[in-house]
């Protein structure tokens, strides 16, 4: 369980000594509970804090006051069972698909051919096998993204962070990546959460999604339990779910989140997303 206890980051302003004395807030005051094996989302305006949140879950920025807690412990640095997938990938362009796989078992110091007998079986279930040796400037953006998805659960994590991860798919690609991470979601005992501006992305994957105000500082605002995805998470891998999407139900989650969303205000100039 990810769980945020009024959680505040701040930046500092400008550079030089005015740095010290002048910081502006990110987030102020955030209160959340992000339930285990379960994907949780974030959503919310531009500039409103969503990746300043989360990065202080990855233990990547400390925060100015309150805490993080993952199963009741405080994060208090980087942590090896937490995996985090960048909205650019963070590809090293010069390994291949293999070696971007392979690097935090490298980086872990496992020889050569452990990260190959670890590396391979996940390159075969998401479609990467027969792009072993290309380079990330030969691949799609979708399989960029699968790259990515590779190289996290290539460390065994509990918990995995994704920080708009489809933002720069075409819509197609986009529906082909969110069925293929509820897939991921189905086959293995992780906890996923998912920072997002689209209000259809979160209420089609979240069972639980978080909206976040848009002013400076944001904050966590409104809750919103999704059960038909809780329910769906139950579904044996490769298996297949009506289309939520198509239910007068899904249409009114969306407008709920919606009418949050603009009730949380403007992003003011300067914020931090």
């Amino acid at each position: 369980m990810v769980e945020l206890r009024k959680l505040a980051v701040d930046y500092p302003r400008g550079s030089g000594r005015s740095a010290d004395r002048v910081r502006v807030p990110a987030v102020a005051g955030a209160d959340a509970v992000f339930n285990s094996g379960g994907i949780s989302a974030i959503v919310g305006p531009s500039g409103c804090g969503k990746t300043s949140l989360v990065h202080a879950v990855a233990g990547l920025l400390v925060p100015s006051s309150g805490e993080a807690l993952i199963d009741d412990r405080k994060v208090a640095g980087v942590r090896a069972k937490t995996a985090v997938i960048f909205q650019d990938y963070g590809l090293l362009p010069w390994r291949t698909v293999e070696g971007n796989a392979e690097l935090p078992l490298a980086l872990a110091g496992l020889g050569r051919a452990e990260r190959r007998s670890r590396v391979g079986p996940l390159l075969e279930e998401l479609g990467l096998a027969a792009f072993r040796d290309f380079y990330p400037a030969k691949l799609s953006g979708g399989m960029k993204q699968r790259v990515a998805i590779a190289r996290a659960l290539a460390a065994e994590p509990d918990l995995l962070l994704m920080d708009e991860p489809f933002s720069s798919l075409d819509a197609l690609t986009r529906e082909a990546a969110q069925e293929f991470l509820l897939e991921v979601r189905r086959s293995r005992p992780l906890t996923i959460l998912v920072v997002t501006h689209s209000i259809e992305e979160a209420a089609y994957l979240a069972e639980t999604v978080f909206v976040m105000s848009g002013r400076n500082p944001g904050t966590i605002r409104e809750r919103f339990d999704v059960p038909e995805n809780a329910a769906a998470a139950r579904f044996a891998p490769g298996s297949r779910r009506d289309d939520f999407r198509a239910t007068p139900r899904y249409l009114k989650l969306c407008a709920a989140i919606r009418s949050s969303l603009r009730g949380a205000g403007p992003t003011e100039d300067g914020a931090t997303s």
